[in-house]
């Protein structure tokens, strides 16, 4: 728990002197819980973005997930599984529920994974190049990973 706590406190650092620009980065209170809802953007340049990180704080927890988005030309119903590989080589898996649905000629397979806290560290700290959900694969460009992880900074870094 100290070691998270250390990290999470060098990224606020890192976040302070690296020049992230969080503006994009959404905030909601629900009126009656008082939930604080955080999430990176969930529409980019291109449309919706095929990755979105999201915050909630509890009165007595914060919760983090990720909601992955790949599209694909067959259709699948009850399958799991997501594999994430960054740009150093490392794997992140996942036995999770991939959801499917039909929009525009095209099928969305879609998943929302819960964090747990070292699964926040890493996705913040390295660059996915590429994920799969159940077969379909979802590349990812330099750029958008790279925007990516700094989205997940700002998203820790909201309160």
């Amino acid at each position: 728990m100290k070691k998270i706590v250390l990290m999470l406190i060098l990224l606020n650092t890192n976040c302070i002197f690296s020049q992230i620009d969080c503006s994009k980065t959404e905030r909601k209170i629900d009126e009656f819980t008082e939930q604080v809802y955080i999430n990176s953007p969930l529409i980019n340049r291109g449309g919706m973005s095929n990755m979105v990180i999201y915050k909630i704080i509890e009165k007595t927890r914060t919760v983090y997930s990720i909601h992955l988005n790949a599209t694909g030309n067959t259709i699948n119903f009850n399958i799991k599984g997501v594999i994430v590989i960054f740009d150093d080589g490392t794997k992140w898996t996942s036995d999770d529920r991939v959801e499917c649905d039909y929009d525009d000629g095209h099928y969305n397979y879609s998943t929302y994974l819960t964090l747990t806290e070292e699964d926040v560290i890493v996705f913040s700290t390295k660059k996915i190049s590429k994920y799969r959900l159940y077969i379909y694969d979802k590349e990812i460009k330099e750029k958008e990973a790279e925007r990516f992880r700094e989205n997940v900074e700002c998203v820790i870094n909201t309160q």
